[in-house]
């Protein structure tokens, strides 16, 4: 019998060793589980932080850009024909105020279809002293529109030695213009 016995608590040994290993593996599922979902919850909250970083930096380009938005557009002319006078006006006020003489005249550029821009082109001369032809291309250069000077020479008019020496300055440029 007593062997009986023995074999019972052998049999109930075993039984508790499985029911506490099943215990034990249960447990450690259970463990790498929460582990999973929580590293899953951590790159959760990383995601919509890096995403409310990039919202936040969004809503600032957005709002200094709407800012700018007049300085921006005050690069370029329009394409109606009182802006296009506004600008000539400015550019004879300019001439006025360096004691130069300007006469333009409209170009006439031909825009090919791969071209993304438009632009209003413009062709002129300015005479007066070498000081005031001088002065006349560096505010034209400085002009706060978006331009492009595609021609530009200086050169001595020949004049009587009695008379004052006069300088001439041909331009062309091109305005980048909304289409």
């Amino acid at each position: 019998m007593s062997g009986n016995i023995a074999k019972k608590y052998f049999i109930l040994s075993l039984i508790l060793l499985l029911i506490t290993a099943g215990l034990y593996s249960f447990g450690i599922y259970f463990i790498f589980s929460q582990n999973s979902k929580m590293g899953d919850l951590e790159r959760g909250v990383l995601q919509e932080k890096t995403d409310a970083q990039a919202f936040i930096q969004a809503e600032s380009t957005l709002k200094e850009i709407s800012e700018n938005k007049d300085k921006i557009s005050g690069l370029f002319l329009s394409s109606s024909i009182s802006d296009k006078a506004d600008f000539i006006n400015s550019l004879e006020q300019l001439a006025t105020s360096t004691s130069t003489s300007l006469e333009t005249t409209l170009g006439q550029e031909t825009i090919p279809k791969e071209e993304k821009f438009q632009y209003f082109t413009l062709q002129g001369t300015a005479r007066g002293s070498l000081s005031g032809v001088y002065k006349f291309m560096l505010l034209l250069e400085a002009y706060p529109k978006a331009l492009e000077m595609t021609k530009i020479e200086l050169e001595k008019i020949p004049t009587d030695p009695k008379q004052r020496e006069q300088w001439r300055l041909s331009f062309a440029l091109r305005v980048l213009e909304f289409k």
